[in-house]
């Protein structure tokens, strides 16, 4: 609620990032490292209706090219495991969330997906073949994570994938 913007990281080609402009009255924003995931995106949204509540950005998540406390919401799904640095790359994202804007980050059906919506994308994956998914840099160790980008502040949430919820707090009250 309140919440004007959304920053999608790893957006590739932008469906979800459509849909969320779609369900909410936000202006989103969808960035992804590869140049060529943009033009998808572009495409995608030209044909869906909606370039007026799109931005497309072709930028590392490493280095945000965006003030600080830009954005309300910013959201990731299934990118943060491909960060070379999960620690800065999260220092960013708090950079440039407002003053208690909020970050939902990770992968994974998440805990909301109903049990029709579940059956119909197929069968849990085994633990065992999570792992053999391969992942360049999984969330093994949250806490270890969070410490590093000096967020003490944190919802680690397992059910349905592995989600990492944080708030950036917001600004105190200005005295007369």
């Amino acid at each position: 609620k309140g919440a004007s913007n959304c920053l999608d990281l790893g957006c590739g080609p932008g469906q979800l990032t459509v849909e969320v402009a779609k369900a909410a009255s936000l202006e989103v924003t969808g960035l992804d490292y590869e140049p060529e995931a943009i033009d998808l995106a572009e495409q995608y949204t030209k044909e869906q209706g909606m370039v007026s509540k799109m931005h497309w950005v072709a930028a590392d998540v490493h280095a945000l090219p965006f003030a600080d406390n830009s954005f309300d919401v910013i959201m990731s799904r299934g990118s943060i495991f491909f960060w070379r640095d999960q620690a800065l790359a999260l220092r960013e994202i708090m950079r440039v969330l407002k003053p208690g804007g909020w970050a939902f980050l990770g992968g994974g059906g998440g805990r909301s997906l109903s049990q029709e919506e579940a059956q119909r994308a197929g069968p849990p994956r085994s633990e065992s073949a999570a792992r053999r998914f391969n992942f360049p840099n999984p969330l093994d160790n949250v806490p270890a994570l969070m410490a590093r980008a000096g967020i003490a502040d944190y919802r680690h949430i397992t059910e349905g994938g592995s989600w990492i919820e944080f708030r950036k707090p917001a600004a105190p009250a200005k005295a007369d």
